[in-house]
């Protein structure tokens, strides 16, 4: 009796230290498919940035291809015209209406 009261313990532990094993592994194999995820991520991001880098080098590369023209002309004037200044009123009031009441 002694004999199967001590394998009755030790089937029970080895069933509890089985269900913990599998408990362990289903966690881990949850984990390991959040990191795979997560690796996924930073692997399209870093694909995303070098081709967004190559694009921005290519965009200025062409824009550096075009001639430069550069033509300064320095003029000095002893008087100045000054331009025609006209004021545009936006209100609906006119002056010209408030005058006649």
């Amino acid at each position: 009796m002694e004999h199967s009261k001590k394998d009755n313990k030790r089937k029970l532990a080895s069933k509890y230290v089985a269900k913990f094993r599998a408990l362990v592994r289903e966690k881990y194999k949850k984990r390991e498919e959040i990191l795979n995820f997560e690796l996924k991520v930073h692997h399209l991001h870093f694909i995303i940035s070098v081709l967004t880098l190559l694009q921005i080098g290519q965009i200025i590369y062409q824009y550096l291809q075009y001639p430069l023209q550069v033509s300064v002309v320095v003029a000095s004037s002893n008087s100045l015209d000054y331009p025609a200044i006209s004021i545009c009123n936006a209100n609906r009031v006119r002056y010209s209406q408030l005058e006649k009441e």
